[in-house]
């Protein structure tokens, strides 16, 4: 198996892991981005075309910290594994504090975490592949940390319009799949 391949599904077990970390733990700063996340919704004004930009935007920008932040080596990892904690955090809030079910949750994830997930962990990978870099020039090994930075900052002409297609389907299919499993259970 390819270093990038390994490295990818290390990076997916981390965010899973992490994602169940957040179901279990109590931080109290995660309650604070599911009040922003809802507040950034009624903005929009449910406007599934402004949710759309609007999510593009904050994912976009979330990638390229991602990307860039391997500069300080550590941080591509923490914005993962914070991912997975805020996702974690927002089911246990919502089955706990709504009674939504199981099915209904994944219903409003699956759809564009097809797409967001592995973009993230793309991003990271990333991060990671300039953090290499990093090291490697602090260990007199290498002096490519700009031309690694560009070079994973390219990265984005595939994450860019993956997100695009996520965004959408996160605005327009998601809440009609949510609807649709909703009415299934019974929850409407």
């Amino acid at each position: 198996m390819g270093r990038g391949i390994s490295a990818g599904l290390a990076l997916l077990v981390l965010f899973l892991a992490s994602v169940v970390a957040g179901y279990f733990a109590e931080f109290s700063y995660l309650e604070e981005a599911l009040r922003q996340l809802q507040e950034t919704a009624e903005e929009a004004g449910f406007n599934p075309l402004g949710l759309a930009v609007t999510i593009l935007v904050k994912n976009t920008v979330v990638a390229v910290i991602t990307i860039v932040s391997g500069l300080l080596v550590v941080p591509p990892i923490l914005i993962l594994v914070n991912n997975g904690f805020f996702i974690g955090y927002t089911i246990h809030w919502a089955a706990v504090n709504r009674g939504a079910d199981p099915f209904y949750l994944a219903a409003l994830i699956v759809p564009h975490g097809i797409l967001e997930i592995p973009v993230l962990i793309l991003a990271t990978y990333s991060g990671l592949r300039v953090a290499g870099s990093v090291i490697r020039k602090i260990g007199g090994r290498g002096d490519g940390v700009l031309s690694s930075l560009t070079a994973e900052l390219r990265m984005l002409k595939i994450i860019v319009p993956l997100l695009i297609v996520s965004a959408l389907v996160e605005a327009f299919i998601t809440p009609m799949i949510g609807l649709a499993v909703a009415r299934m259970l019974g929850l409407d």
